[in-house]
């Protein structure tokens, strides 16, 4: 297998729940351990797991329908959604002695990416906020570490995260993988006010600190066309992006 497997099924009792096996066992032994973690709370409870299959059991969300569903047209609630699945997620405290990786360890890829594939202004710029973040961290929690609007989906009234990747590190770089602008908004003569002002209330709504959030979404930027680069994508998006966060 080179990609995960997924599939809707229905137990022996009618509950509805989702069988994922995974083609690296990395990734879902990381995804186990955060939803043991999570423990339902803002997360799809874990139901049951192979460990020998790559195999997890977990409850399906019913509807099922993504926060991206609904966003932009739907701006504010989307905002609300968003916040509310942050402070479920982060409520818990994190264990002294735990095996999660850290963020530190996912940015090693920009100290370590080939400097002439991408703007080396921006590049320069990363390395920079993304030491000064690094060493300024203050609480530490158990991030989703990809929590765009596809992994937030509709359960019954409420927004639950799926496919956690399991890293710590601070709030605002998890809150930086927000989806603040649309790949149509992205031309429109005002992007970058669009972004700042997304940027601005999803920290004022998740009682985030704005700067900092601005920051991480910037960095989380350059990272992401690091590894768009690194699987031979295209990281247009992202980099132009990160041009509209570099000229504050």
């Amino acid at each position: 297998m080179t990609y995960h497997f997924v599939a809707k099924a229905e137990t022996e009792s009618h509950q509805k729940v989702v069988l994922k096996i995974g083609f690296d066992k990395n990734l879902i032994e990381s995804e186990k351990k955060s939803l043991m973690f999570f423990n339902g709370e803002g997360a799809v409870g874990l139901i049951d797991f192979n460990d020998e299959y790559n195999a997890i059991l977990i409850e399906q969300a019913i509807p099922g329908y993504a926060l991206k569903s609904i966003y932009p047209d739907q701006f504010e609630v989307a905002i609300c959604a968003y916040s509310e699945t942050i402070h479920k997620l982060h409520n818990k405290k994190l264990p002294v002695l735990h095996s999660f990786p850290y963020i530190s360890d996912w940015l090693k890829a920009i100290d370590e990416a080939n400097k002439d594939k991408l703007p080396r202004n921006l590049m320069e710029k990363a390395i920079k906020l993304k030491n000064k973040l690094l060493n300024t961290i203050s609480n530490e929690k158990l991030l989703h570490g990809d929590l765009h609007h596809d992994n937030i989906l509709q359960q019954g009234n409420e927004w639950v995260v799926i496919d956690p990747k399991g890293v710590v590190g601070d709030i605002e770089f998890e809150a930086a993988a927000f989806d603040f602008i649309t790949i149509s908004e992205l031309a429109n003569q005002d992007a970058k006010e669009i972004m700042y002002s997304r940027i601005e209330q999803v920290a004022r709504k998740s009682n985030l600190k704005y700067q900092r959030l601005i920051d991480w979404t910037y960095v989380r930027l350059i990272l992401m066309s690091v590894w768009m680069i690194e699987d031979n994508g295209e990281p247009t998006r992202p980099i132009k992006m990160a041009e509209l966060l570099y000229d504050q």
